[in-house]
């Protein structure tokens, strides 16, 4: 008989032999037998993680969800494997551009007087390429079949580190006090949950990819410390802008230092992200948007986001970060007004796999990324229409038809707008067609309990609804009273308030601004006002106040509702940048 002492908690493992240790496949972090996955259940079951009673033709979770069972027709061959090593180019140079910006954003916000702890370190043991490897999980080697092709790993980050990153480790201790702790624990148990929309039964990717490049990165680790103090102590506390100070001087401190690697960039584009994240959150009206245009800069010196993320080999974490760019800049208003920085075309890549069952239900979009992406596409084709239209509003102006010239000009200006509304109602149509048939993906679909998957078909509709109000007061010219824009709206109330009581209220805010502007009468604004008040009671994030503030101001120049109201507009009478999210 041997006895194994596992060092964490001192638990006696008994074997009979040294060989067993082995064949029970003894996990050596945590002294537990390591979990194993029948590789013999359906792929809907194995995308879930779940063990799957291999009843044929149907599996029970199929049949009940009327999905279509399939198995894998032979496992045998996917032992024999060749190994193909992928190097890494670490040694690689690159620097973003305006990067000059960047340190200018990080010194900006920069306050002398905040001062964290001085138990915060600044030395990590080990290196960044090393920690983020076994972090988020980029291959060293690359698994290929009997074609050269590569086979998908279904190998999570809690399967291969259990535990590791649910919880925040004791390393953390080494570079941060105890109340820095609590904010780092706060914003993992609590804060990544009440903004994201996934489940609390599956695997949220904010979490894991916040919490991974966290262990190795100090900038990030002070950044989640912001995000808990923000939500515990309020965005005009000390602490939030102590870990704010910090968060900031350690970023730019490495920005001086120089990006030597793709890993160093993939880190600082989590970082610009995240801090964006925490401005939105805080209310702020300005630097978020340019942290959020560095973050898109970074992305771009990969030649395109399908590269982003063929370099880091599609990791969950990868594209996870890529569905929060996308989420925020279809969400601002600076995309109202000129349009998304990247194409809608160019974000699909993270989902365009119908087959792809790694990724499940993105925190953010939940399972409406067809219908977002949608969305992007119309705020885009209204920018493209607003600039159009304003030039021929402009040209219009100067021509009085009181000399032969100008009415030469007038036919030319006249055959211009015929074209123009002309392909306003083709662009109309064909952004509406393509609304009516989107439909949300069966890969997103298949992780969620009938429950969850009613309360994300509601969210689905509404914001399928906020799409047609998008092209029917925007694109097509209509006014809010028409009939069909109040019978849009009349319809999106009532998604509204089942929206509002369930876990996915966080993701409504543009909702609520769209039926917020489209409201002409005492009855549906008092409605809306009260809505915002209901979501605020729930979700308490300093944003919403901002927008519920931009739609009783449309209240106030249009009375009646007779007048066209950009919110995009007003965000640039208040001097604010704004994301509706």
């Amino acid at each position: 008989m041997f006895t194994t002492l596992n060092a964490g908690s001192l638990e006696q493992l008994h074997v009979n032999s040294p060989t067993e240790y082995a064949n029970k496949r003894i996990s050596p972090v945590t002294g537990k037998p390591k979990r194993h996955r029948s590789r013999m259940g359906c792929y809907y079951c194995r995308a879930r993680k779940r063990k799957c009673d291999e009843k044929r033709p149907s599996c029970t979770f199929c049949s009940l969800r009327d999905l279509d069972c399939q198995y894998p027709q032979d496992e045998n061959n996917k032992n024999k494997k060749n190994c193909k090593t992928v190097p890494l180019d670490s040694d690689k140079e690159c620097l973003p551009n305006g990067d000059d910006n960047a340190l200018e954003i990080m010194k900006s916000t920069t306050s002398d007087n905040a001062q964290l702890s001085p138990t915060i370190k600044s030395e990590y043991s080990l290196s960044v390429l090393e920690i983020l490897q076994s972090l988020i999980r980029l291959p060293k080697v690359e698994e290929l079949d009997e074609n050269g092709d590569p086979i998908q790993s279904d190998l999570n980050i809690s399967e291969v580190l259990p535990g590791f990153l649910i919880e925040p480790t004791d390393t953390f201790r080494l570079y941060m006090d105890e109340r820095s702790m609590n904010f780092v624990s706060y914003f993992h148990k609590e804060v990544v949950n009440f903004v994201s929309i996934t489940p609390l039964t599956i695997q949220n990717h904010l979490a894991n990819t916040y919490m991974s490049v966290a262990v190795q990165d100090q900038s990030f680790l002070a950044l989640l410390a912001t995000w808990g103090a923000l939500f515990l102590d309020g965005p005009e506390s000390e602490s939030y802008k102590a870990h704010l100070n910090q968060a900031h001087k350690i970023a730019r401190q490495k920005l001086e230092a120089g990006l030597l690697s793709d890993m160093d960039k993939f880190i600082v584009l989590c970082f610009y992200a995240g801090i964006a994240g925490v401005g939105i959150c805080a209310g702020n009206t300005s630097d978020w948007y340019e942290l959020l245009r560095m973050s898109l800069r970074i992305m771009s010196e990969f030649g395109s986001v399908r590269n982003f993320l063929e370099r880091f080999h599609y990791l969950n974490e990868a594209k996870c970060i890529v569905a929060n760019l996308q989420y925020h800049e279809v969400m601002s208003s600076i995309s109202m007004k000129n349009g998304t920085l990247l194409k809608m075309s160019d974000y699909s890549a993270v989902f365009e796999d119908d087959t792809d069952f790694s990724y499940g239900v993105d925190p953010l979009q939940g399972c409406i990324h067809p219908v977002f992406t949608l969305l992007g596409e119309i705020i885009n084709a209204k920018a493209e229409h607003l600039l159009a239209a304003n030039e021929i509003e402009e040209e219009l102006k100067g021509i009085t038809g009181t000399s032969p010239k100008e009415n030469e000009q007038f036919e030319l200006l006249t055959h211009k707008r015929l074209t123009h509304y002309f392909r306003a109602n083709s662009t109309a149509s064909l952004l509406m067609a393509k609304v009516d048939a989107c439909v949300p993906k069966q890969n997103q679909q298949c992780f969620l309990s009938p429950k969850e998957l009613d309360e994300h078909l509601i969210l689905f509709e509404a914001f399928r609804n906020t799409c047609k109000l998008n092209i029917l007061v925007y694109i097509q010219g209509m006014r809010f009273k028409a009939p069909e824009v109040q019978l849009i709206l009349v319809d999106t109330f009532k998604l509204i308030d089942l929206l509002i009581k369930c876990r996915l209220r966080s993701a409504i805010s543009m909702v609520l601004l769209m039926c917020g502007l489209c409201s002409c009468y005492p009855g549906d604004r008092a409605h809306i006002k009260k809505q915002f008040e209901e979501l605020q009671s729930y979700y308490n994030v300093h944003n919403v106040k901002k927008i519920q503030t931009l739609v009783e101001h449309s209240w106030v120049i249009n009375p009646h509702g007779d007048v066209t109201v950009h919110w995009e507009e007003l965000c640039e009478q208040f001097g604010w940048i704004l994301a509706a999210s």
